[in-house]
């Protein structure tokens, strides 16, 4: 592992044992961003430095991982729909809201929106101009 990093960016399900292991070694937990939940993240931690490094589209997916709703677009668009919406019957229930955020930056009419999609599949696409280390 390089001596200097700005980030390591954990873009898998074992975050349990990445972290443990990085604990082991001692590592910067500090630098490292969980793209899937992590019991020992603190994901409101560090929010602006964790956008800066993982770009716009995925943070706002890292914040619908951690379900941070208040924080992403999802509020800012359920209000425009509420304001522009017409019909009772369209009202929003937020007694059974389920916010989906990652579906917003897929591409529409591709047939793996539709058929064959494990649920919870992630697709991180991660394009960062520091220095940085996925896992």
């Amino acid at each position: 592992m390089p001596k200097e990093y700005d980030a390591i960016v954990v873009a898998n399900k074992y975050t349990h044992e990445i972290y443990l292991s990085a604990k082991e070694q001692q590592i910067d937990i500090n630098k490292m961003i969980f793209m899937f939940p992590c019991a020992y993240a603190q994901p409101t931690d560090n929010l602006e430095w964790v956008k800066q490094i993982i770009g716009e589209k995925n943070y706002q997916i890292y914040l619908g991982v951690y379900g941070l709703y208040d924080k992403s677009f999802f509020m800012k668009d359920m209000q425009q729909y509420q304001i522009l919406n017409k019909r009772e019957s369209f009202k929003i229930d937020e007694k059974t809201l389920w916010p989906v955020i990652n579906e917003k930056f897929e591409d529409a009419g591709i047939i793996r929106n539709y058929f064959g999609r494990i649920r919870g599949q992630q697709n991180w696409f991660l394009i960062i101009d520091q220095k940085y280390i996925t896992i």
